[in-house]
C-alpha cells in the first residue's frame, strides 16, 4: 500500500487537473468493508489533502444504528480475543489473518472523516428487499447504481456457506468422490471416501467437535469462520455505464450471491455483466457456480479480474476451478501468468491491470 496510494492519487491528479482544484479530488470512494487488506491504505496521512465527493460504506459500520453496533462489535471481540489468543510461534499465515480482522480504526476513522468533509456525502449502503431500485449520485452522473449487497434483514448471517453443488471446489471434490477423476474430498484421496455410510460408521456432533478441538488446525478454522462473518458485511455493487454492466461483488458471501439469484430482477441483472471484479481473491468462498455456468452460461464476452496473493493457509487462492469456469465465459486476468494480449495492459511498474470495456 506504501507504493500503491502515492501512484493511485498520482493518476486522479492527472485525471482532474483540469477542474481547478486546490486538492486531489475523488468523486466516489467505496470502501466494501473493514477488513485490512481492503481498507488499510486510508491509514496514510496523504488523506488528509484528498477531498472525496462521496465515501460509500456498508451499513453495518453505521455508528448511530443499534443493530451494526451490534453486530460490529461482536465481530472486533471475537476478532481481538483469536488474535490475542495465538501462540507466539504462530505460523505467519494465522497471524495475518488475525490481523486482517482486527477493527482497522485508523482507517475507518479516516473514511468517515472524508465522507463527513465540507462538501462530501457518506453513504450507508444497504440491500433492503427485492428488486433492484437503483441509486443516483451526483457525483456519477449518467451512472446507474443497483446494491446487491450486504443485505439488512436476519438472514444476513445465517447463511455463510454455499452448498456443495454451488462451490466450485466442493463440487470437483465430490465428483472425485464418486469416481470422476484424481479429485480429493477434502483432506482425504477419493478411493477413502464413503458415500451414504453405515449409520454406525458416522461421528455424532460431540466427536466432530472433539476432533476439531484436538486438530492443529483449529485455530485457522475459528479465524476463517470470523473472516466470513465480516466479509458478509462487504458492499456489492453492479454499476450501470452506457451498455456496460460492471460487477463489483466485494468479498461479498453466499447470503447476498443466494438473495440475487433467487431475486428475478437481480439475477437478469447479473446475466448482463460485462466485466467481474473476481470476489473474495477468486477463493471458493464467493462465485457460486451457478452465477458462472447458468447466468453467464455460454456467453464469451464477459471480462473478469481478480487480486490475489498465495498464502500458506489458502491453498484454494485462486481456486483453480472457478479461474477455469471463468475463462469459458470471457476474457480472464490476474497478476499471474501470461495475459490475453486483446483484451488486457500491464502495468510496467506492477501496480494495476487495465482493460477496456464499451460503455456504447
Amino acid at each position: 500500500m506504501k507504493g500503491v496510494v502515492p501512484r493511485l492519487l498520482q493518476d486522479v491528479r492527472k485525471l482532474t487537473r483540469t477542474k481547478a482544484k486546490d486538492k486531489t479530488h475523488i468523486d466516489v470512494v467505496v470502501a466494501t468493508h473493514r477488513h485490512k487488506d481492503h481498507i488499510s491504505g486510508f491509514e496514510q496521512d496523504v488523506w488528509d489533502d484528498v477531498t472525496v465527493g462521496e465515501v460509500w460504506m456498508p451499513w453495518t459500520e453505521r455508528p448511530d444504528d443499534p443493530i451494526a453496533l451490534r453486530i460490529r462489535t461482536r465481530q472486533t471481540r471475537l476478532a481481538q480475543a483469536l488474535h490475542d489468543a495465538l501462540p507466539a510461534n504462530a505460523a505467519p499465515g494465522l497471524r495475518e489473518l488475525a490481523v486482517n480482522a482486527l477493527s482497522n480504526e485508523k482507517a475507518r476513522n479516516r473514511l468517515l472523516k472524508l465522507g463527513t468533509a465540507s462538501g462530501s456525502v457518506l453513504r450507508w449502503i444497504a440491500c433492503e428487499g427485492p428488486g433492484t431500485n437503483p441509486l443516483q449520485s451526483a457525483a456519477l452522473p449518467g451512472v446507474e447504481i443497483f446494491v446487491l449487497g450486504p443485505l439488512r434483514d436476519a438472514a444476513t448471517f445465517k447463511e455463510l456457506d454455499p452448498p456443495d453443488n454451488q462451490n466450485f471446489a466442493r463440487r470437483l471434490a465430490m465428483a472425485g468422490a464418486q469416481g470422476g477423476g484424481g479429485a480429493t474430498a477434502g483432506p482425504f484421496p477419493s478411493r477413502w471416501c464413503v458415500s451414504n455410510p453405515h449409520p454406525d460408521l458416522r461421528l455424532s456432533h460431540q466427536e466432530i467437535n472433539a476432533l476439531r478441538r484436538a486438530l492443529p488446525d483449529a485455530q485457522l478454522e475459528l479465524l476463517a469462520l470470523n473472516d466470513k462473518l465480516i466479509n458478509s458485511t462487504s458492499v456489492a455493487l453492479m454499476l450501470k455505464i452506457g451498455d456496460a454492466h460492471v460487477l463489483l461483488s466485494g468479498d461479498a458471501q453466499w447470503s447476498t450471491w443466494k438473495a440475487a439469484l433467487a431475486d428475478p430482477a437481480r439475477r437478469d441483472l447479473l446475466a448482463k455483466s460485462t466485466f467481474y471484479k473476481v470476489g473474495h481473491h477468486a477463493s471458493e468462498n464467493a462465485t457460486p457456480t451457478e452465477f458462472v455456468e447458468e447466468v453467464l452460461g455460454s456467453r464469451t464476452d464477459c471480462t473478469s479480474m481478480a487480486s490475489w496473493v498465495k498464502r500458506a493457509n489458502w491453498a484454494r487462492i485462486p481456486e483453480e476451478s472457478l479461474v477455469a469456469g471463468l475463462r469459458k465465459v470471457g476474457p480472464y486476468a490476474d497478476h499471474e501468468g501470461q495475459l490475453p494480449s486483446t483484451a488486457f495492459v500491464n502495468d510496467p511498474d506492477g501496480y494495476f491491470i487495465e482493460t477496456r470495456i464499451p460503455v456504447t
